[in-house]
């Protein structure tokens, strides 16, 4: 239930989480990622501030695999600052709220083929590289109480602005954390919450 009242004026909390459409999304068949991330936030009147960070695998699929095997892996980490919009909540840990943040991640990519050469036969091609990668994210999340202290959301995220940078073996495809790398993205988790009010 969503609580009013000035005395929730200097009301504070913190709570941590994951997000389980991540650790979900990884279990279904065909799918090419798999994603394990934690949350945590400090709420401080009507402000959050929050990290988040985990680590993510992808990898190509069968049919995609005329260029060779392809995989990523790698960690990533989000720090930024948020205001929630609904009054009135701030010790119940629900909220609306809009916040920008600052990402970077470290992904490895392995990139597996076969070079065809009609006069000196077939080569194996094995190719890894590092990269580090900054992006700027904007981003919309939604807290309700599910039970006592538990929440249950999502967040939404805007992710733009991506720099990489140590890609000099091949073109950078993957980044965790953010997706393909070749153009703006959207981001979603959905996400299971502890909130410890506190003042």
């Amino acid at each position: 239930m969503m609580q009013s009242g000035s005395s929730h004026a200097q009301s504070q909390g913190v709570s941590v989480g994951v997000d389980l459409f991540g650790i979900l999304r990884g279990q279904l068949p065909g799918s090419q990622v798999q994603r394990y991330e934690g949350v945590a936030e400090y709420h401080r009147q009507a402000w959050v501030v929050y990290a988040e960070g985990g680590v993510e695998q992808f990898r190509s699929k069968k049919d995609e695999q005329s260029i060779g095997q392809y995989q990523a892996q790698g960690s990533y980490g989000r720090l930024g600052v948020a205001y929630n919009l609904l009054e009135g909540t701030l010790s119940s840990g629900e909220m609306l709220r809009l916040g920008i943040g600052y990402a970077r991640a470290t992904t490895e990519e392995q990139l597996q083929s076969t070079l065809n050469n009609s006069v000196f036969g077939n080569a194996p091609l094995d190719l890894t590289q590092q990269s580090v990668a900054r992006w700027w994210e904007l981003s919309m999340a939604l807290r309700v109480r599910a039970w006592r202290f538990l929440m249950l959301g999502f967040t939404a995220r805007y992710q733009m602005a991506l720099k990489v940078s140590g890609a000099d073996s091949f073109s950078n495809y993957y980044v965790a954390g953010y997706g393909r790398g070749d153009k703006n993205r959207f981001g979603f988790a959905y996400q299971l919450l502890f909130h410890l009010p506190f003042k």
